[in-house]
């Protein structure tokens, strides 16, 4: 097996990080962008002597809890931020919950219960994000395990208040890291790199105001 090869599996249980267990001839492959019980081509992305990594990139016998990802960089070579876009919100909850009872029980020999509950909002929840900027100037994220830079102009997990063209029109320092934050009033800071930044941001929590850097 090598980096770029394509196989059909046949997806196993959920795995920590995103990632779903196959088998293919005796190897255990962790597959991204797919759901357990489904049939799909992987495209091998990383082999190493006791495993490989890949991504689902045609599915060919699909889960009933599979939707629509409802961004354009969720998917094989697209941003490696979030996992289970893919994956209807009921289903997602029941998987974090696997792999939270399977942690306890390999880890801590505990057979606990575990059930994820739902937090809502469930979009455009994040108040903070770290970008890097790429050759092109524009605000960018890591693919998974990568070092490769995916610009967005756009991110469906971030507060609304996030302007990705207002950031990029700043004209950033290529290769520079961007923090982004954004308080309760909307007001947003941007800190870059190298340049001290005193700004706090008001955060309401229930009938308490917090100050935070």
């Amino acid at each position: 097996m090598k980096i770029g090869d394509r196989i059909k599996v046949v997806i196993g249980g959920i795995a920590h990080g995103g990632h779903c267990v196959a088998r293919y001839e005796g190897r255990v492959i962790f597959v991204r962008h797919a759901i357990p019980d489904e049939e799909v081509i992987v495209e091998v992305t990383d082999v190493t002597s006791k495993f490989a990594r890949g991504d689902a990139i045609e599915i060919l016998q699909s889960s009933p809890d599979r939707v629509s990802s409802q961004c354009k960089y969720s998917k094989p070579g697209g941003c490696g931020g979030c996992d289970f876009q893919h994956v209807s919100l009921h289903r997602q909850r029941e998987l974090k919950s696997a792999v939270i009872k399977e942690q306890f029980s390999r880890v801590a020999k505990m057979n606990n219960e575990v059930s994820v509950e739902e937090v809502l909002p469930t979009e455009h929840w994040r108040t903070r994000m770290d970008f890097t900027v790429s050759e092109n100037r524009k605000v960018a994220l890591y693919g998974s395990r990568s070092h490769h830079l995916v610009e967005i102009d756009s991110c469906f997990i971030a507060d609304q208040s996030f302007d990705m063209a207002e950031i990029n029109a700043r004209k950033l320092p290529i290769g520079t890291k961007v923090h982004v934050a954004v308080g309760s009033d909307k007001r947003l800071e941007i800190e870059i790199e190298g340049r001290e930044s005193r700004a706090l941001l008001e955060q309401e929590v229930g009938k308490r105001k917090y100050s935070i850097s």
